[in-house]
């Protein structure tokens, strides 16, 4: 009888090479050549910002008399809404007062000469103390209760 004989794997390990060192010539024109990439690819970036920012700069001098004029434009819608809210507000309160059931006699009484049967009539004459100075004045006379 044979006896089984387990498989070893052989691992695979790579190669090493050997090392040598490169050129401090070519080193040193590699890294010149990145600098000089990055160098330009800033430049670049700088100048489209600048670019972007004066075409900013133009949009925002170009618009700022549009937005004056537009605050302007709204101080006065705003003065205009403010007056009319005033004014249906009263309108309010008076359409209220003259649907009010229980104001409608003195409604009546405002619109009308009628006065209701319980009140009495007040008339008022022009100004009456001053046309009695006036006269008194001129008579040069005292006129007392006795």
């Amino acid at each position: 009888m044979q006896a089984i004989q387990p498989v070893t794997r052989r691992v695979h390990q790579p190669q090493l090479k050997p090392r040598h060192r490169p050129n401090p010539q070519a080193v040193q024109q590699r890294r010149s050549q990145r600098h000089g990439a990055i160098a330009f690819e800033v430049s670049i970036k700088l100048a489209t910002n600048v670019l972007l920012s004066a075409c900013v700069l133009s949009a925002l001098v170009q618009i700022w008399p549009h937005y004056r004029s537009t605050e302007e434009k709204l101080s006065q819608i705003q003065s205009e809404v403010n007056l009319t809210r005033e004014r249906v507000a009263s309108e309010q309160a008076d359409f209220n007062r003259h649907f009010d059931p229980q104001q409608t006699a003195s409604i009546m009484q405002e619109y009308s000469n009628r006065i209701a049967p319980g009140q009495r009539q007040v008339i008022w004459l022009e100004d009456y103390a001053s046309t009695d100075d006036a006269e008194s004045s001129d008579s040069q006379e005292y006129v007392g209760w006795n």
